[in-house]
């Protein structure tokens, strides 16, 4: 397979059938062992809409933004140029403090460490199969093996059940997130298994560091609020839209209620809304953990935002 010639978070201008050259982010590399070619998982600005792109359909924004960057009638184009614009800028002066923190791995993609906690001895467990999309020590290939939580648990009997039980949640929060911005694609979608990640996601039980350490579910369930498909460039017979449709509305009602009950883990005050309570909070957090190594990151089972409060 050749060499892919964009990362994790990179912004560029992705071309579909239909479309103009659009402002959009890599958001991972798609495995395809049948062709030599590389394909790209990109979010396109503007539209909020994913889709899978040959590499020969993408090119760097910033270096084509004098070209391809110029105003367009295209609907949504214009304000897609202001927010991958707003994010540069933003990257650029608050180091990408807005997204997830980039954590080196060194090229380990397996990591386990013991390490101490108040209660007890921890093992931590390798979960960057999908990690944070901005994360920019993920491996290039999402696809990359993970060290299951069983296999470890067999292998060194370090995690007590409680541990075990919250590692399993972690992995499942990040499989289910993956699975969904898989399953609905610009140039294809598969609802059905949309509502089944939805239905599973809704049962997982979390808690707000779970989410502090995995924010892209949130960005995802913002999305699928929104969510209606790319009917108009599908070829879709009228009962197949008409289908499609409901599906898409049940797809927007369950994101909907799983939303609310993330926000019901935070502490809202009046006058705030949840977006900007979250931000705030993950802020500063991703300011406590900006120098943790990986394996220590992904091994926090208790908020070190929390434990200033504590020791006063």
């Amino acid at each position: 397979m050749a060499t892919p010639k964009f990362m994790i978070g990179d912004k560029v201008f992705a071309r579909m059938r239909g479309y103009p050259p659009w402002p959009a982010k890599v958001e991972g590399v798609v495995e395809n062992t049948s062709t030599k070619s590389i394909k790209y998982r990109v979010y396109f600005y503007g539209t909020k809409q994913i889709a899978i792109c040959k590499q020969e359909d993408v090119c760097s924004y910033v270096e084509n933004k004098a070209v391809l960057g110029k105003p367009k009638k295209s609907k949504g184009f214009n304000d897609s140029l202001l927010e991958i614009d707003s994010e540069l800028n933003e990257s650029f002066n608050h180091s990408d403090t807005s997204q997830v923190i980039d954590h080196t791995n060194n090229g380990n993609d397996n990591i386990e460490k013991e390490v101490n906690d108040n209660s007890g001895r921890l093992m931590c467990v390798n979960i960057v199969k999908y990690s944070p999309v901005d994360h920019k020590s993920q491996d290039k290939n999402k696809s990359a093996e993970v060290t299951t939580v069983s296999k470890l648990y067999k292998s060194q009997q370090l995690i007590d059940e409680t541990t075990l039980k919250s590692l399993k949640k972690e992995y499942k929060l990040i499989d289910i997130n993956y699975n969904i911005q898989n399953s609905l694609c610009l140039n294809k979608a598969d609802p059905e298994t949309c509502l089944k990640q939805l239905d599973e996601l809704n049962v997982l039980e979390l808690n707000s560091l779970m989410i502090k350490k995995h924010p892209e579910i949130v960005k995802t369930l913002q999305k699928l609020q929104d969510y209606i498909g790319n009917i108009g460039c599908w070829n879709m017979t009228n009962e197949e839209v008409e289908i499609f449709s409901s599906k898409a509305i049940m797809i927007q009602q369950k994101s909907k209620i799983i939303y609310n009950k993330i926000q019901s883990l935070f502490s809202i005050p009046f006058g705030k809304t949840f977006t900007e309570v979250f931000e705030e909070e993950l802020k500063k957090f991703q300011s406590y953990t900006m120098d943790m190594a990986p394996e220590d990151f992904y091994c926090l089972f208790k908020d070190p935002t929390d434990y200033t409060v504590e020791e006063k």
